[in-house]
């Protein structure tokens, strides 16, 4: 077909067609650089934001914090994970500092806490 593919009876866009012509030509741009390189990673250092005090953050293509193999935001003294701009971590908690507070969170909700 052109450029279209039935997912259970629907016609379903290429991913590329969600976004502005502008954004469009981003992701192809960015699908071809990870198609030779055969790596997850550069995908994700594409979306990540380094600030002047040593602060990244991860976003999603809405600028929502978001990441799915680590910490979406690395402070100096700490991590936050994010799915989605939640806080969100199943395999430990979500947010860690330097002085030993942790806090487990699932889809935004806050689980429990301990502080040092």
């Amino acid at each position: 077909m052109d450029r279209r593919t039935f997912i259970g009876g629907v016609v379903a866009l290429p991913f590329a067609f969600l976004f502005k012509k502008a954004k469009a030509e981003e992701i192809v741009e960015q699908s071809i650089h990870l198609e030779k390189t055969e790596s997850v990673e550069v995908k994700e250092k594409s979306n990540c934001v380094e600030d002047k005090y040593g602060t990244k953050r991860w976003q999603n293509q809405n600028g929502e914090r978001h990441r799915l193999d680590g910490p979406a935001v690395e402070w100096t003294d700490g991590s936050e994970w994010f799915q989605n701009d939640k806080r969100h971590r199943l395999d430990g908690p979500a947010v860690e500092w330097d002085g030993g507070y942790k806090a487990w969170y699932q889809n935004g909700k806050l689980c429990r806490y301990v502080n040092g």
